[in-house]
């Protein structure tokens, strides 16, 4: 899986100009507090590519292993001035501790901090990801679906309710769980499911098995139930998708920056950005299921027309807590 870190590293690379380099690796360091050794930056051309670039340093080395010096305020500066003869890398404001021999430097046309994670963060929110929930038994008539998933927060996320394995002991000898005719609506803001019994049944006990259409930002770090928040953290979606998506959401966000990039053949276009974005949702996001063909009652029976003979087709509802 992507770490948040190498998705931030995929977008910087189609937003504008974006280079990582190893500081100096000579022991002990020559980096300063006031400027950074970059041997690949030497040129006798006079070459100065990263001014007024972001300098961002996550307090890893160039092989990935954790780099001692970084504090949270040495995490970003701003290039003021780069000296090719010697690669000296001068920053806006001095750091507390100077770089690490080989420690790794990103830079980037966006700030990390201000423009480049939340965006990043809200561009994992276009990638829905399918997610299936079973609740715990007992009986309902309605369930807020919200308070116990906060990640609930539409009502088009509720894609499909079907009889739960435990503990109403379906699907048995009938193959496979059951859809269960079902209402999604709103309520205080929260996300609600009603859940109705069929003629002449009532409701049992049972479980629900819910299929719901989940954020991409709100899955991560050690788990389904953990959020994204620092570099090392994993993401859920696919790469190429995620990384269009908050490439989308940073022209919604900011769109003069992304046209002053774009302009200047940095990087692609909004239009050719959306392109992409939409080539890679249709091949990523979750299927889509028919709410609508089971409401007839052809097409969905539990009890099999046990009660009123052979011939009936008509339903009986699990429903749960």
């Amino acid at each position: 899986m992507t770490s948040l870190a190498e998705l931030e590293q995929e977008v910087s690379r189609r937003l504008g100009p974006f280079y990582i380099y190893p500081c100096d690796d000579t022991t002990p360091t020559v980096s300063t507090v006031n400027y950074a050794a970059v041997p690949a930056l030497q040129s006798l051309t006079g070459m100065n590519k990263i001014d007024n670039l972001f300098l961002l340093r996550r307090g890893v080395l160039a092989d990935g292993t954790p780099s001692p010096a970084v504090t949270p305020d040495d995490r970003q500066r701003m290039v003021v001035d780069l000296d090719p003869n010697s690669g000296r890398v001068q920053v806006d404001r001095t750091w507390q501790n100077a770089p690490a021999p080989n420690e790794q430097l990103e830079f980037m046309h966006l700030d990390p901090a201000q423009e480049l994670r939340p965006a990043v963060l809200a561009g994992l929110r276009r990638c829905l990801l399918q997610e299936r929930v079973l609740l715990g038994p007992g009986y309902i008539y309605e369930c807020d679906l919200t308070a116990s998933l906060p990640w609930v927060v539409t009502s088009n996320q509720v894609q499909r309710v079907q009889t739960g394995p435990y503990p109403s002991g379906w699907p048995g000898w009938w193959g496979g769980p059951l859809d269960v005719p079902f209402e999604v609506f709103m309520e205080c803001g929260h996300v609600w499911i009603r859940v109705s019994g069929g003629i002449a049944w009532g409701p049992f006990y049972g479980g629900l098995l819910l299929t719901l259409n989940r954020p991409g930002d709100s899955i991560g770090g050690s788990g389904c139930d953990s959020t994204l928040s620092s570099d090392a953290d994993l993401i859920a979606p696919n790469v190429d998708w995620a990384a269009a998506a908050c490439h989308i959401e940073l022209w919604h966000r900011y769109p003069a920056r992304m046209q002053a990039a774009a302009a200047s053949g940095w990087q692609a276009s909004q239009k050719d950005a959306a392109a992409e974005f939409t080539r890679q949702a249709f091949m990523n996001e979750p299927q889509r299921y028919d709410r609508w063909a089971y409401r007839r009652s052809s097409l969905w029976s539990l009890n099999g027309g046990a009660k009123h003979g052979g011939s009936y087709t008509g339903g009986r509802t699990v429903v749960n807590s």
